[in-house]
């Protein structure tokens, strides 16, 4: 079973179904169908610091993804990914694509830093 826990701090609207769907989806496209995770949907600012913080870079990003060590069997917590709305509404429009495109490519992306796949 996947668990979904959203918290949207901006003020943008988010369909918190859709993106439960696509967590789901792409954990399954992983070998993944155990798990929850925390999604914080976040403004330039709070992703600054988080950047700034956890990373050693400076200004904001679209996507940062925290993965968490098992614990145990009984744990499937694999971690909290946090979107920066701002830098995906700017992205979305350089790359000419929709809003909801570049968001779910930057949630998908997020996830699979959750499961173990990274940057080559």
């Amino acid at each position: 079973m996947v668990n979904v826990f959203t918290s949207n701090k901006t003020q943008g609207k988010f369909n918190k179904k859709k993106i439960s769907d696509i967590v789901e989806d792409q954990l399954k496209k992983r070998g993944v169908v155990d798990a929850s995770l925390e999604i914080e949907i976040v403004g330039k600012n709070r992703m600054t610091r988080l950047n700034k913080d956890y990373m050693d870079r400076k200004g904001p990003t679209d996507v940062l993804s925290f993965p968490l060590p098992k614990i145990s069997e009984l744990d499937n917590h694999i971690g909290t990914i946090f979107l920066c709305r701002d830098i995906i509404k700017i992205n979305s429009t350089k790359n000419s694509v929709s809003f909801q495109n570049e968001f779910e490519r930057n949630l998908r992306h997020g996830i699979d830093h959750l499961v173990g796949i990274h940057h080559k």
